[in-house]
């Protein structure tokens, strides 16, 4: 997204705009007899904390999100859903003492009070008139409170130097607004060339961020996207199930880009023949009655009541308030201990001679109830091991099986079996060889792998140029640079720094204009200069500026210390486009090459090309060499460099010019 290149918002999004979709209907709007109105069918959601509106562009619903902001710092805002079409917003209380800001600089330790039942406020202490304070403004100073309590300070110079307190603008000055001065800066770029995201930079840090455009307007039945083209929002018809609030009709679904009820009714049969269940629109199904007439299908007499409990599914809900769990003899069997379950049947509670042990088989005379014996057996058991398998009794006691394997064929894996059973462990950490020159993994057919490292690593620059093997015969290998010599005339970069031949080529160079002012300057400078080789001292060779290839600015002062000159790189070496930006930075500030003017001896390079924002184009004028001095203190000589190639020979040459911050030039 591409930014105001000079002063610009912190925070940018696109419009947004939808696109005509299906829809129900439309209607022709009052005000236009042209323009076309779609309907849409009721979008209330039942849900209190959603704001339901018809998009009449598109015949859509939307549900946005309910503010509950009460503007309060001591108040924590939200809201809160109860029910269908039953919520509100809530405000508690910040704890009493937090800290707060009450927005006024002339008070002091702001925090929440209030009393018990009552909402906090924040409240500060006021300072006396005449105390120091900070309006907020880098373009004021001598701030003090006056008497009304205000902070008030003295406007300064438009054209002052300032800080906004933004690691997001650079070259900050005081510059006029309706209000006074305010503190400005040339805001950073952020943009990244997509329309679908927000272009942010956060001022404390000065990280860009781009996250992307929230197109959802909280509509299941709208594929909701942004257009990579315009930034716009699309709203796009998706099909599937859906709510429409009613929840005694389920089978809703989307159509046209909007909810529709579905015909069939919800079924509240709660599983209980006794109960009458109904369906209530905002509620479902919430009312089950229960009625004891429907119980009329069970026995009633001296040992059966049945009524309505909705206890017991399987008895649809009817239970028996006689005879349930009343212990007597009903089997005839006197070896057991009976009761009557809810429908008079007979359950065997206990089994008198039942030992507690799986290997035995116990027996007993009915008639009488005598134990008559516990006879050993050979069931399967088992005997509390997990690790085991195919246990059986023997002798009265149960004997422990097989051990149990527990291998899975997978050689990256430790087998092992505990009390939960078989584990497989993951050991492939320690294939680990702890050698930079193998790369470690593990197969599970044959174990660990160590393959051999076969990259190259290389260092030095020009003649002292090495690349060499990562690694050999597995020992890591050092890259040593070649050593330096010194630079002779030979397109060689003998002295390994970068440059081929720097002092081959002698620049002698005038800037015009010679003086630069910085608050009222013009769009062109250029620079005129006589080049030679000079690789024989003694016999200097001209060099015709049609051989020169694209010059750039390389060097500026920056401030009144040659100490602190400002390096500007080649803009052909650096990446277009950017890895973080994009195209949307400027490349460099460089020569227009179609103006040159080449007379004799002599080569004119001029710099007559505004910013255009693309780093596809090398251009840059005079506003973009006299934002690098905006430091430099008035009426003082700062450094301005150009760069280039003769051929494959680098030069360099460095002008004075007069720096101006205020007045005609």
């Amino acid at each position: 997204m591409k930014a105001d290149p000079a002063f610009r918002n912190l925070f940018l999004a696109p419009a947004f705009a939808v696109p005509v979709l299906f829809a129900c209907g439309f209607a022709l709007a009052a005000d236009n007899p042209i323009a076309l109105e779609l309907t849409c069918p009721s979008c209330d959601d039942l849900n209190i904390c959603t704001v339901d509106s018809c998009d009449t562009s598109t015949g859509t619903c939307r549900h946005d999100p309910l503010n509950c902001d009460d503007q309060n710092p001591c108040t924590q805002d939200s809201c809160l859903s109860t029910g269908p079409n039953s919520g509100f917003c809530v405000h508690p209380n910040l704890s009493s003492g937090s800290a707060c800001s009450d927005g006024n600089p002339c008070t002091q330790g702001d925090s929440c009070q209030g009393s018990a039942g009552t909402t906090f406020h924040c409240v500060g202490t006021s300072q006396p008139p005449g105390g120091s304070c900070d309006d907020g403004n880098a373009c004021t100073t001598s701030d003090t409170c006056d008497l009304s309590g205000a902070c008030v300070g003295t406007p300064s110079s438009l054209g002052a130097p300032c800080d906004d307190q933004s690691l997001c603008t650079t070259n900050d000055i005081c510059v006029g607004s309706a209000g006074g001065p305010i503190c400005a800066g040339a805001l950073k770029d952020c943009g990244d060339g997509n329309l679908c995201t927000l272009d942010r930079c956060d001022p404390a840090t000065g990280q860009c961020a781009n996250p992307p455009v929230d197109c959802n307007d909280g509509n299941v039945c709208t594929g909701d996207s942004c257009d990579a083209a315009t930034g716009q929002c699309v709203r796009t018809s998706v099909t599937g199930s859906c709510s429409d609030g009613d929840l005694c009709f389920t089978s809703d679904f989307c159509s046209g880009g909007n909810c529709v009820s579905g015909s069939v009714p919800l079924n509240c049969n709660d599983a209980y023949s006794c109960t009458r269940d109904t369906c209530l629109p905002s509620f479902g199904c919430s009312q089950h009655i229960r009625d004891d007439s429907l119980c009329g299908g069970f026995p009633h007499d001296g040992c059966n009541d049945w009524f309505c409990q909705a206890f017991s599914p399987s008895n649809g809900g009817c239970t028996n308030r006689i005879g349930r769990d009343i212990l007597h003899e009903c089997d005839g069997n006197h070896c057991t201990l009976d009761a009557c379950d809810i429908f008079s049947h007979c359950v065997i509670v206990q089994f008198f001679c039942a030992d507690g042990n799986p290997c035995t088989d116990d027996t007993c005379e009915p008639d009488t109830g005598t134990c008559t014996g516990h006879v050993n057996n050979t069931s399967p058991c088992s005997d509390g091991n997990a690790c085991t398998a195919g246990d059986v009794c023997s002798n009265g006691t149960c004997q422990s099986g097989t051990p149990l394997s527990c291998d899975d064929a997978n050689a990256c894996t430790a087998d092992s079996c505990s009390a939960g059973g078989c584990a497989h462990t993951d050991i492939t950490s320690s294939c680990n060889d702890q050698s930079v020159c193998t790369t470690d993994s593990c197969d599970p057919a044959s174990g660990c792998v160590h393959q051999p490292v076969t990259s190259q690593i290389t260092c030095g620059l020009g003649a002292c140029r090495r690349t060499v093997d990562t690694c050999v015969g597995g020992v890591p290998q050092q890259c040593v640079p070649g050593t330096p010599t010194a630079e002779v005339c030979n397109g060689v970069d003998d002295d390994c720094d970068g440059l081929t031949d720097e002092n081959r080529v002698q620049a002698d160079c005038a800037i015009s204009p010679s003086t630069f002012n910085l608050n009222s300057q013009g769009g062109s400078v250029s620079m005129t200069c006589k080049l030679q080789d000079v690789c024989d001292p003694a016999n200097p060779v001209p060099i015709s500026g049609s051989t020169v290839s694209q010059v750039y600015v390389s060097r500026v002062d920056s401030a009144d210390n040659p100490g602190d000159d400002v390096t500007l790189p080649d803009p052909s070496t650096l990446p277009c486009p950017d890895p973080v930006l994009g195209f949307l930075y400027e490349r460099g500030i460089s020569e227009n090459l179609e103006a040159r003017d080449v007379s004799n001896a002599n080569v004119t390079f001029k710099f007559n090309l505004p910013s255009d924002g693309d780093c596809a184009t090398l251009d840059g004028n005079r506003q973009d060499i006299a934002a690098r001095l905006a430091a430099v203190p008035d009426n003082t000589s700062a450094t301005i460099c150009i760069s280039g190639k003769a051929g494959a020979a680098d030069f360099q040459s460095c002008m004075l010019v007069l720096v101006k911050n205020k007045g005609l030039r």
